[in-house]
């Protein structure tokens, strides 16, 4: 059908008709289809139908996606996503098999996220809790990684422990789904508002986990949406009181992603600048003038923690510094509370944005089972 692979992403392709582009992505056996022509877009129907047959289609501009309910607004050029009926069967499911009644919290963590017990305090879940904690958590790491990233961290930690889960690790994820309970509608906002620039925070906690390993968040933003924002426990203790080395190495572990999203964007057709957004002004030294400042304290880390140099140096990023308080991505990386979390969360969710009713149309269509 003349269409082009995504060089960078397999399961996207790509067709220009006349200067109109249609894109095309796959997941199983599910197409979602996108076009700025509904003409081009019954096309491509048309001919999918000259090879399979009969096939399930969902023309217009609200559709129900694996789970996700995705709404087009052309006039404001923004999607709302929408995961409530998927969130709200799944706390439905989880108090029918555990006979628990989850009562509401306003964050999805406490300050103790990352607290754990060792030897005797340690009370294990039996092997039915195991199983029940095992299933809740994959669901809500389905619904972190798609259209909740606030939920992300707290996800992020109990995704290490589905092993050997506790009862403290129970009681954290009866206080995520608490935490979706009370916001079972909240809505992801993406917008294609100023697509000019690949914005990416990257922030780290240091030490915070119980093996004195490090936390990193980052936050890839693309004009006015956030679009994507991994939450990782480091692989390395590092011994940095100032923190340096722990950047550093949060920095490293997001250049392949990094560099991806780039070329990625690039193959779609927009050529964006990126920027990393860094609030260590020591780390953006060091990443500039590893040679000036190696020493006894950095000779231990290997040199592939330094590409970032590289990559400096050739144009591919650059390095911005970011005053604290504007660090998004410290939200993956520490349970914040209270007003601080709200602002982060609405800000990460785009919720400062009303969206109002309109007529337009933009052409999308879903197509199962083809």
């Amino acid at each position: 059908m003349n269409f082009e692979q995504n060089c960078y992403n397999p399961c996207v392709y790509n067709r220009l008709d006349e200067g109109e582009k249609t894109t095309v992505r796959v997941h199983v056996d599910d197409l979602k289809i996108s076009s700025v022509s509904k003409l081009r877009l019954l096309e491509v129907i048309r001919q999918l139908k000259e090879v399979y047959g009969e096939i399930t289609e969902h023309l217009g501009v609200e559709h129900d996606y694996l789970g996700m309910v995705l709404s087009y607004h052309p006039e404001e050029r923004q999607i709302t996503l929408n995961m409530g009926e998927y969130i709200q069967v799944s706390i439905e499911e989880f108090e029918k098999d555990t006979l628990t009644k989850i009562k509401m919290f306003l964050t999805p963590a406490t300050n103790n996220l990352f607290h754990i017990r060792n030897g005797p305090e340690r009370n294990m879940l039996g092997h039915i809790q195991k199983s029940q904690f095992y299933s809740t958590v994959v669901k809500l790491l389905f619904v972190a990684k798609h259209g909740r990233p606030d939920i992300l961290l707290a996800v992020s930690f109990l995704t290490t422990k589905v092993q050997e889960p506790d009862m403290d690790d129970w009681k954290k994820l009866i206080r995520v789904l608490g935490y979706l309970k009370g916001t079972v509608d909240f809505e992801l906002v993406k917008s294609c508002k100023n697509l000019d620039t690949l914005t990416w925070y990257i922030y780290v906690t240091y030490a915070v986990h119980h093996d004195m390993k490090g936390k990193s968040g980052a936050l890839l933003r693309i004009g006015e949406s956030m679009v994507f924002s991994p939450s990782n426990k480091q692989k390395l203790i590092t011994r940095s009181s100032t923190e340096t080395e722990t950047e550093l190495i949060a920095v490293d572990d997001a250049l392949l992603m990094i560099q991806w999203t780039r070329e990625y964007m690039k193959d779609q057709g927009y050529d964006l600048e990126t920027i990393i957004k860094e609030d260590n002004k020591s780390s953006m030294i060091l990443m500039k003038n590893r040679r000036v400042l190696s020493g006894k304290r950095t000779k231990h880390l290997d040199i592939c923690y330094f590409y970032v140099k590289d990559l400096l140096e050739r144009g591919i990023v650059k390095i911005e510094h970011c005053c604290a308080e504007d660090m998004i991505a410290d939200f993956f990386t520490k349970p914040l509370q209270g007003r601080k979390f709200k602002i982060m969360r609405d800000l990460i969710l785009n919720r400062s944005h009303s969206l109002p009713n309109n007529t337009g149309v933009c052409w999308e269509t879903v197509i199962n089972d083809y």
